[in-house]
């Protein structure tokens, strides 16, 4: 098996380096390039939520942001029992961690929503869609339901893998 996804994953990297990789960042002088190639193959339908595979080789900074709630900078949950509210929130709080970082939504290709059991799906995802605007590459995403959250007030989390290109 673990043979099996390390051929997939050199497939998918000489797939991404052999079409010319449209999307990739413009050479800088000394340092290797980078490319972040998004695919929605025919097979896997298309959504305007999200890309199906992002595909990122190269120089690049990786951030991993953890889960984030629907919370403010001291930690109290805003709007309880409000999903959207609390997506906004969430976003809000990804976005200030990314900044931390150095990054921007834009160079996030990969969002995890963990949504509880009974909330509202097209709710979050509006206000997810909205977030990200109209990109025409949106990242990868999985939406999850889960029966519950740490805090019990907590509607939503999301976490976020960025990539930026090294300067």
């Amino acid at each position: 098996m673990m043979r099996a996804v390390l051929t997939l994953s050199v497939g998918l990297l000489v797939l991404g380096v052999s079409t010319g990789c449209r999307d990739a960042e413009p050479k800088k002088a000394g340092l290797p390039r980078i490319f972040v190639r998004h695919f929605n193959p025919d097979e896997l339908g298309k959504a305007p939520t999200h890309s199906q595979v992002v595909l990122v080789a190269g120089a690049a900074r990786t951030v991993y942001v953890s889960g984030q709630h629907g919370t403010d900078g001291d930690n109290q949950v805003v709007s309880q029992g409000d999903i959207r509210l609390q997506t906004e929130r969430a976003l809000k709080n990804v976005e200030h961690a990314l900044a931390a970082a150095g990054a921007k939504l834009q160079h996030v290709v990969k969002c995890t929503i963990y949504l509880v059991q009974g909330q509202p799906a097209e709710a979050c995802l509006e206000v997810y869609q909205k977030a990200w605007g109209d990109q025409s590459k949106p990242p990868a995403m999985t939406l999850v339901y889960v029966p519950a959250l740490i805090r019990p007030e907590f509607l939503v989390a999301i976490d976020v893998v960025a990539f930026i290109p090294q300067d």
